[in-house]
């Protein structure tokens, strides 16, 4: 088995499910139970016993229900029977083509997990591309909530700037009377003076005329 599918098929099973493969269990000093032992720790010790885990894997392997879907089947058959897209399946078909005593069931094996690399970077080129549209939808979003505040307080300014319109027409309108209503009273305080200046003319003619009367 090579160090590739090793380290992948490592990385991917689970602790409890790997240590539950492994005959021997691996004591990690600073742990009362192998259980607790970290992954990564497991691993180190497991590539270092390769040949001890490949048989483990085959015995487990050869348990598999995968046995009996390729049962009988020609290489190219079991080839094209490949799904890589539930990982539970991915993972036992992988354990299932690296134990097997075939080199073309490896490069199989290690083809399969090309594609699943394959698929991860399109997944993620997908996921960012799906997560940019989001944001620029957000981003659209943003924008529209700002145009529309900014709207209404374009409105409110318009409101505000009829109001103050309004209120100087009517500013005009008071100013206009004013000044209306002042040359008006100009005219009748004129017309008053006119008034009592000919009534003291009155006045004088009538005493001039007694005056006359007298002599």
């Amino acid at each position: 088995m090579d160090n590739n599918l090793l380290s992948w098929i490592i990385d991917q099973v689970d602790k409890e499910k790997l240590l539950n493969i492994c005959s021997e269990k691996i004591v990690i000093s600073g742990f009362r139970d192998p259980k607790r032992a970290p992954k990564k720790c497991i691993a180190n010790k497991l590539l270092k016993n390769k040949e001890k885990l490949f048989v483990d894997l085959k015995k487990y392997a050869d348990k598999l229900e995968i046995n009996d879907k390729f049962k009988d089947k020609t290489f190219e058959e079991i080839e094209k029977l490949i799904d890589i897209e539930y990982k539970n399946e991915i993972i036992e078909l992988v354990i299932y083509l690296s134990t097997r005593s075939k080199d073309q069931y490896t490069n199989l094996a290690n083809k399969v997990i090309d594609l699943i690399s394959q698929k991860h970077v399109e997944t993620k080129k997908c996921i960012d591309e799906k997560n940019l549209e989001h944001e620029n939808f957000k981003k659209i979003d943003d924008l529209c909530k700002i145009i529309k505040t900014q709207q209404i307080n374009l409105n409110e300014l318009k409101k505000n700037n009829n109001k103050l319109l309004c209120n100087n027409k009517k500013l005009k309108t008071k100013i206009e009377n004013y000044k209306n209503n002042k040359i008006k009273l100009h005219y009748l305080i004129l017309t008053f003076k006119q008034t009592i200046e000919k009534l003291k003319n009155n006045i004088v003619t009538k005493k001039k005329k007694k005056k006359k009367k007298k002599n």
